[in-house]
């Protein structure tokens, strides 16, 4: 009994610990982010039923938040095409088209960070982990 106990808390706080990693990667770099989606997927095996859903919410996060930054970043660097074919007026539009994804991915990974820690926060599974949205 004792030890069931303790493999809940032990993964309350590790859940806790991966979406402060995934908002902290964007001071310390994607170390955070790639040191937290680890700890998801290692923790999720052993993790009660409520928990499961918070891991597998974390782990999409992850991925699909990469996925939005990576798009925006291949806008980004596609745009230095135009320089050579000086079509200028369209690499302004790829930078800001590229500016524009990167920032919504960036607050689509924060909000999706805060509000599975309030449900983890309030010991709920979350209620939708399989959704691209929030």
């Amino acid at each position: 009994m004792t030890e069931t106990v303790r493999t809940y808390l032990d993964s309350i706080s590790a859940a806790r610990v991966v979406y402060v990693l995934f908002l902290a990667e964007f001071f310390i770099g994607p170390i955070g982010g790639l040191i937290g989606v680890v700890l998801a997927y290692v923790c999720r095996q052993d993790a009660p039923d409520g928990l499961v859903s918070h891991y597998r919410f974390q782990i999409r996060t992850f991925w699909i938040g990469w996925l939005y930054i990576l798009i925006a970043f291949a806008a980004i660097v596609s745009s230095i095409g135009f320089v050579f074919s000086s079509d200028f007026g369209l690499m302004g539009l790829m930078i800001a088209a590229g500016s524009a994804g990167w920032i919504f991915g960036v607050i689509w990974t924060i909000v999706r960070c805060i509000k599975g820690l309030i449900y983890e926060l309030r010991d709920e599974a979350y209620p939708n982990p399989g959704t691209w949205l929030f």
